[in-house]
């Protein structure tokens, strides 16, 4: 019994010997190099471990402390200075809605070319310092650009929010 399969490059129907299944071989159209697949009733399923339910070491601690942090922040909106989140030291500041703009404007600016405004709009920001190099950190970690800046080509967003961050 042969195996029948379609060849990737010119899609014709190749029957190959069953003992050719599961290596390469060429196809007698296009000559191209192509995969003979192993039939589908030859194919062993692969058994998997059982999952381990149990809880990691120190995992329920590590819960506890982020839900602590999150209520904090929740409670509060007034931007949070220095605080400790998995032993290591970090700056949260919820940025304000001028701050987001500003940023949203030099990001425009650096796209249209006008350093003048860029760097009045860099002024206004260094003004609020934290809350700008947070909120534009913030921006480079997620992968989606805000809606105002979605026209913006990802590899020179990314690019106009470094320069903003090195001049901060």
């Amino acid at each position: 019994m042969s195996v029948e399969f379609h060849c990737s490059k010119c899609s014709k129907l190749i029957r190959a010997p069953r003992e050719a299944a599961g290596s390469r071989g060429k196809c007698p159209y296009c000559k191209q190099s192509v995969y003979i697949p192993t039939p589908a009733d030859e194919l062993e399923a692969i058994p998997l471990a059982p999952v381990d339910e149990s809880p990691v070491k120190g995992q329920e601690e590590s819960d506890r402390e982020a839900e602590d942090l999150l209520a904090r922040l929740e409670q509060d909106e007034t931007p949070v200075g220095e605080a400790e989140v998995g032993g290591a030291a970090g700056v949260f500041v919820q940025p304000s809605e001028d701050v987001a703009d500003l940023v949203v404007e030099a990001v425009r600016a650096l796209q249209a070319s006008d350093l003048d405004r860029v760097d009045g709009l860099v002024a206004q920001l260094r003004q609020k310092r934290a809350k700008a190099r947070s909120h534009v950190q913030a921006l480079m970690m997620d992968e989606v650009p805000p809606p105002e800046l979605e026209s913006c080509p990802p590899a020179l967003y990314s690019g106009f929010l470094r320069t903003l961050l090195s001049r901060l």
